[in-house]
């Protein structure tokens, strides 16, 4: 019988798991399906290894709502609900050890603390997928490579390398220190054409693959975007929220702070722009694909 995940969104929560369905598709030789909001559906135009099944369902406001459909469909059996704090029949398991209290769209609950050292562990672990295969980049197996350069060339003014920021300041992970971090990124405003990605409208956020294959780097929090530069080769300096709240980086991420430590690793972005810099003036100037940056020291 087909396996239905009820994961109506958002985009970066449905990228995590897509190296798990991937694997699923290729194990059963059948494409997994994944119930989403319509709000979200698109994320999941850029594989082919998924069956989406689009409900138009408030992405957690009517999980209730989705896991009885997905249940009368499939059977409770085949119905597997990875974001399980959104569950609304989800029962923590007992808690032996010491306990994390978390709360959650307003919601309240205890949880033991092994089962929240990282949001998209856990998330992972409810999933089915081994999490030895967590560090997996996600693969986008669909993407439009026109309808990429026909934006990456409309919505770029200069022939400088191409500098990403997305400094998230709202959403489920707002981060505090704009102000010192874009202080820092402005001072390379003269080497870089600077992109921000938070102004960034386009339809389907993979074509974002677009613009991260053709520039030398990305300075972002811990958002959707983090987990779209884990599908790529761009070298990536990511500011990872605190706790159970922060994700795994994937992919090419030279350095990595968590929020509380962001002033303190102000010098290695630094370092990090630097080094981009450095290795894209040895570029042609139309060279559209820099190689990785070298790892930097993690603070």
């Amino acid at each position: 019988m087909t396996k239905c995940y009820v994961h109506l969104g958002k985009h970066g929560d449905l990228i995590i798991l897509l190296p798990g369905w991937l694997r699923v598709a290729q194990a059963t030789g059948k494409r997994p399906v994944v119930m989403v909001s319509r709000e979200f559906a698109k994320t999941l135009e850029g594989v082919s290894y998924v069956e989406p099944w689009v409900v138009d369902l408030h992405w957690y406001g009517d999980c209730g709502k989705a896991r009885i459909m997905a249940e009368e469909k499939y059977g409770k059996e085949n119905v597997t609900f990875p974001k399980w704090w959104d569950d609304p029949t989800f029962t923590p398991p007992a808690i032996r050890n010491d306990a994390t209290s978390l709360i959650i769209h307003g919601k309240r609950m205890q949880i033991e603390s092994g089962e929240w050292f990282s949001y998209m562990a856990s998330q992972w672990k409810y999933a089915g997928f081994p999490f030895s295969a967590i560090g997996e980049k996600p693969v986008f197996d669909c993407r439009a490579p026109e309808r990429e350069s026909f934006e990456f060339k409309y919505l770029t003014r200069t022939n400088k390398p191409k500098l990403l920021v997305c400094l998230n300041t709202g959403g489920s992970s707002p981060f505090g220190y704009v102000p010192e971090v874009q202080k820092v990124i402005y001072r390379y405003r003269e080497k870089f054409e600077i992109i921000d990605l938070m102004n960034m409208r386009l339809e389907y956020i993979y074509d974002l693959l677009g613009f991260m294959d053709r520039s030398v780097g990305l300075v972002t929090t811990d958002t959707a975007i983090l987990h779209l530069a884990g599908a790529c080769n761009i070298s990536y300096f990511a500011y990872v929220a605190n706790g159970g709240g922060g994700s795994i980086c994937r992919g090419n991420c030279a350095v990595a702070s968590r929020y509380a430590c962001a002033e303190q690793s102000l010098p290695y972005l630094e370092k990090y722009l630097d080094a981009i810099y450095e290795q894209s003036s040895r570029l042609y100037p139309n060279q559209a694909v820099p190689q990785p940056a070298a790892p930097l020291p993690v603070p």
